[in-house]
């Protein structure tokens, strides 16, 4: 049993560890480190029916002295058992608590350690979060060679490839959030040795690239060593010595391996060791340059690969609550420092030997296009001749993937670049999967990753919040909490987003932390021990008001709490129960209102005036595109019927009236889908998409129609004034934030579908008020970036600290 325990219980079983579920079929062997003292008697015993001779259910419960690690467990399902029981057994205790290690004994295990000798009065005193970062700093600062009390790795220093550059190859295509995030990752490594930096803006939308170009600050004309081309711009931002930096834009796509290969033509012999392709949707961690020039500087190493949280063979499992920093800290403590051998690394961050990108490159754009493997073709042919590529397990590269050719188009040209390795490589490539697939070499790896629990983070209780959601279900207003809560993070905040039901995780940005438990009663047996520490706690949701409020009456001052309110009174008519409970708590408690309106209503009611902040657009993804002639008048709206202040009925009477009157359509719809008898007109249905997918949508159409019968807020049309995109919206309240009649948008009375369908003639047959709404739109919107609001956000909190 010392490597796990097998599941003999003749069925499925399904457990959870830090918030990830886990499914162990007959006869699998659940890891050791995954394993408590229930889970194991649950996989020993047959499974017979009924299990307990009482009602019972599965339930989340905190492993014993562990933050952010829960097992699920079957308890009783009555309150009074359920009380009985947890009174008896509060926690449970992990079977190898050694594997299990919380930030304490994360940093006491070092000094068993897998290669580190560690002194016991390093590292200084001070929270575990200090403790954990500064352990981490010094690792890294031995492994560049330098000295560090009390700190010394069992072996010797592993060796720097040589003393010369990496040229650091980042291609970029829209998706400007994405790429931003990661030319500042890769010039703000503190650790990173001295690198060239070669910026390709692959045919990028105007307003995208000119959000890069304002990041990277491009300077004068300047023709780098090694290439013929006099179009490269050097970069004015980064540091002459430590970073060079050379930017090139084309006016018009010509796909990845064209971009990346004009960026590996400055690679220069006398410079460079080796080049390192990043993927523009990448977030480099801490240290990963070092950690990827020590893997190459290993006999017959071509290739090296970071870990990531999306890179097939290496991915790990990133526990909640982990950035790419804290999760780059935790994985140089916990590992060994020996590289894995990799059948296919992914190119998505891939740092590959001078010699044998000379020798083997370039990127064959007659076999692969405008990209997917590419990479993996050329690692094959390498590796005939002698080269290995390894998986790289303290260094990590946070992933989105697929953001330049969109997840669709990606996932449909990875299967079809599988097929075509295949085809090209034939059994000697089989052979060698079948072979990698049996050895399982990243095993270790990642059970090893699995043992890691979430990391504190280095701020202080002061500068830490956690937002409290009922759900992740798509819906504006879990986009603003995940908006702000990204944009907060950014200027120095440890803020996470809590939800008991974790819902649609694949349509939000994947930057916020997301705790995503099943609900208990108590929200303290919920949410990590962790979340509680935070100093602020705000509510963003109706059922978690009163979670809110347990947890500051139970903290005796160390924590205060907050309800953040984004629609109005009317909405209490669908949470029977709650009217009174939140009333309640807007008398009592700090409010924070999206719109004056909403403000307003909660004024009524409350003892203390509702602070206003509003919400907000990320202009990196809602911006103006080019949009081409069209004779129809391109309508793009929200169907969501089952919601009905939002008016899909009022929406289709308007669009079917407005064809009756001569307006040519072409409407797209995106949310839920509406019931054929619904609409009665031609449209098509994009369905419920990520904000990253149905912005280029709302920018490609001429008007947004909001027919909504009231608005909290409304950030539907505010993104859309942001993409330069017409609004007709009705005088539904949360609108008076930002639309102006005649000025931005056209604003009629809701529940009269003529009084739309009169504006959208009045769109078509008059182009010049349609072209002057459209360009009022994104300036009525500059000031509303999350940014901007994370500040006030910011200012509002610290106003309150009591500390």
């Amino acid at each position: 049993m010392g490597e796990g325990a097998r599941n003999d219980s003749g069925v499925a079983q399904v457990y959870y560890v830090c918030g990830a579920k886990h499914l162990v079929k007959p006869g699998e062997v659940v890891p050791e480190a995954h394993l408590t003292r229930d889970l194991r008697e649950v996989l020993r015993k047959p499974y017979v029916v009924p299990r307990r001779p009482y009602p019972s259910v599965r339930r989340m419960v905190e492993v014993s002295g562990q933050p952010g690690m829960f097992a699920s467990v079957t308890v009783p399902a009555s309150p009074e058992n359920r009380a009985r029981w947890l009174a008896e057994r509060p926690t449970i205790t992990a079977s190898r608590p050694d594997l299990l290690p919380g930030p304490s004994r994360l940093v006491a295990s070092t000094r068993a350690g897998l290669r580190w000798v560690v002194d016991p009065t390093f590292p200084p005193n001070g929270s575990d979060g200090e403790r954990v970062g500064a352990l981490a700093d010094g690792m890294r600062a031995v492994l560049r060679g330098e000295s560090v009390e009390g700190l010394r790795l069992s072996g010797p220093v592993p060796s720097d490839l040589s003393d010369r550059r990496t040229l650091v190859v980042v291609c970029v295509h829209d998706a400007p959030r994405y790429a931003l995030d990661c030319l500042a990752s890769i010039l703000t490594d503190s650790d990173a040795p001295g690198f060239d930096l070669a910026v390709v803006d692959d045919g990028s939308t105007e307003a995208a690239r000119d959000l890069v170009e304002a990041a990277i600050r491009p300077g004068s004309a300047r023709t780098p060593t090694g290439s013929s081309d006099a179009s490269w711009r050097s970069l004015e931002a980064v540091d002459g010595s430590r970073v060079r930096g050379f930017y090139h834009r084309r006016a018009e796509a010509r796909g990845y391996l064209d971009s990346a290969n004009l960026g590996a033509s400055l690679l220069d012999p006398a410079v460079h060791d080796s080049i390192a392709f990043v993927n523009s949707d990448a977030i480099v961690g801490p240290g990963w340059l070092r950690a990827l020039r020590r893997a190459l500087a290993r006999e017959g190493v071509g290739f090296a690969n970071p870990l990531s949280n999306e890179n097939v063979d290496a991915s790990v499992r990133v526990p909640p609550g982990c950035d790419p920093p804290m999760f780059s800290d935790a994985l140089l403590i916990a590992s060994d420092g020996e590289p894995v051998e990799a059948l296919t690394p992914t190119g998505f961050c891939l740092a590959v030997r001078a010699e044998v990108w000379r020798r083997f490159g370039p990127f064959d754009a007659s076999l692969w296009g405008t990209g997917y493997g590419e990479e993996t073709h050329l690692v094959l042919v390498a590796r005939k001749a002698g080269w290995i590529s390894v998986h790289v397990p303290d260094a990590f590269v946070w992933h989105a993937r697929s953001r330049s050719h969109g997840r669709e188009d990606g996932s449909t040209r990875s299967r079809e670049a599988g097929a075509a390795i295949r085809r090209i490589h034939g059994s000697w490539f089989d052979g060698l999967a079948v072979e990698a697939a049996r050895a399982d070499r990243m095993r270790t790896t990642r059970e090893r990753v699995a043992s890691l629990v979430r990391l504190p983070s280095r701020n202080p209780p002061s500068r830490r919040v956690a937002w409290y959601l009922k759900s992740t279900l798509l819906c504006g207003g879990v986009y603003a909490v995940l908006y702000l809560s990204d944009a907060l993070r950014r200027i120095g905040w440890d803020s996470v987003v809590c939800a008991l039901e974790p819902v649609d995780l694949d349509l939000y940005p994947n930057r916020s932390a997301v705790f995503a438990f099943d609900g208990e009663g108590d929200f303290r047996r919920s949410f990590s021990r962790d979340v509680f520490d935070r100093g602020f706690l705000v509510s963003a949701s109706w059922v978690t008001s009163e979670a809110v409020e347990q947890v500051e009456r139970s903290s005796g001052g160390d924590v205060v709490g907050v309800h953040f309110m984004q629609d109005d009174e009317r909405r209490f008519e669908f949470n029977v129960g709650y009217g009174p409970r939140i009333e309640q708590a807007w008398a009592n408690e700090r409010v924070v209102g999206n719109s004056r309106w909403v403000c307003d209503v909660v004024a009524t009611r409350s003892l203390r005036p509702p602070k206003l902040i509003r919400v907000g657009v990320d202009p990196a993804i809602f911006h103006p595109r080019p949009r081409p002639p069209s004779d129809a008048l391109r309508v793009v709206a929200l169907s969501r019927g089952e919601t009905r202040h939002r008016g899909s009925d009022v929406l289709f009477l308007a669009l079917r009236e407005a064809e009756r009157l001569g307006v040519p359509l072409d409407v797209r719809l995106f949310g839920s889908r509406p019931r054929p008898s619904d609409s009665g007109f031609a449209s098509s249905h994009v369905g419920r998409l990520a904000h990253e997918d149905l912005a280029p949508i709302v920018a490609s159409s001429d008007v947004l129609v909001d027919p909504s019968r009231f608005q909290g807020f409304g950030l539907d049309a505010v993104q859309a004034l942001a993409c330069g995109t017409a609004l007709v919206c009705t005088s539904n309240l949360g609108c008076d934030e930002y639309a102006v009649d005649g000025g931005n948008a056209l604003i009629v009375a809701p529940e009269d579908p003529s009084a739309i369908a009169a504006a959208l003639v009045r769109l078509h047959r008059d182009r010049s008020l349609l072209a002057r709404l459209q360009a009022a739109g994104p300036p009525s919107v500059v000031s509303l970036s999350w940014e901007a609001l994370a500040r006030e956000w910011s200012d509002y909190l610290t106003g309150l600290a009591p500390w």
